[in-house]
């Protein structure tokens, strides 16, 4: 993956997208710039593009909906910890970190969304396209 400032990284199952409501908001982000890279477990993937590219650098984001928090909980994390922007899909981080016991009818283990990024003006792109 080329380092670049506007590359991204979603995990985007095609079965959760029936009404194709992510692939709109991935083509709005592609045509104002964005370079989004797509990943699915099913899918063979490159082994260097994952959750861990953006500590380093080799991609500036990445978001989700359905968010298992053992995987991309402890990146988000340390992106915090080292000046990042940590949010939902609404640009809000009430108890992002809190992963069981949430009062918002999520799985347990599970976040509703996050959008994390090294960049604000990137992050704000992200939020504008993705905001429910």
């Amino acid at each position: 993956i080329p380092k670049s400032r506007n590359v991204v990284l979603t995990y985007n199952p095609k079965k959760i997208d029936p009404t194709g409501e992510q692939s709109r908001k991935l083509d709005k982000l592609r045509k104002s710039g964005v370079e989004v890279h797509e990943i699915d477990k099913k899918d063979k993937l490159n082994p260097a593009i994952g959750i861990n590219s953006i500590l380093r650098g080799e991609i500036s984001a990445y978001f989700r909906t359905d968010v298992p928090c053992l995987d991309w909980g402890p990146i988000s994390l340390i992106m915090e910890k080292a000046g990042g922007i940590v949010t939902d899909y609404n640009g809000q981080n009430p108890d992002l970190h809190r992963y069981w016991g949430r009062t918002d009818s999520t799985k347990e283990s599970r976040l509703p969304s996050i959008v994390v990024s090294g960049e604000r003006q990137l992050h704000d792109t992200l939020i504008g396209v993705l905001k429910k």
